[in-house]
C-alpha cells in the first residue's frame, strides 16, 4: 500500500471520529458550557476541513458511515 493512501486512511479515521464527538466527554471538566460548545465546533470544523483536504485529493467523497465503507472508499 502507498504511503499517501495509508495517509489519506488516516486522516479519513481520525476526521470521522472527531465529527462524533460529543459533549459527554467535557462532562465532568471545569470548562464552561459556552466554552464546550466553542471547543466542539472548532473540532467538527478542523475534522471537516481534513476530510474536504482528502477528498479533494481523490475526487471522491468521504463516507461518514463504517470504518470499512471509508477505507473502501479510499482503497478501491
Amino acid at each position: 500500500m502507498k504511503k499517501q493512501v495509508i495517509k489519506d486512511i488516516a486522516t479519513a479515521l481520525i476526521a470521522t471520529t472527531g465529527m462524533n464527538f460529543d459533549l459527554f466527554a467535557f462532562e465532568d471538566s471545569s470548562i464552561s458550557d459556552s466554552d464546550t460548545t466553542k471547543i466542539m465546533e472548532e473540532i467538527q470544523y478542523q475534522c471537516k476541513k481534513m476530510i474536504i483536504k482528502v477528498e479533494n485529493r481523490l475526487q471522491k467523497e468521504i463516507p461518514s458511515g463504517s470504518t470499512k465503507d471509508i477505507i473502501d472508499t479510499i482503497y478501491n
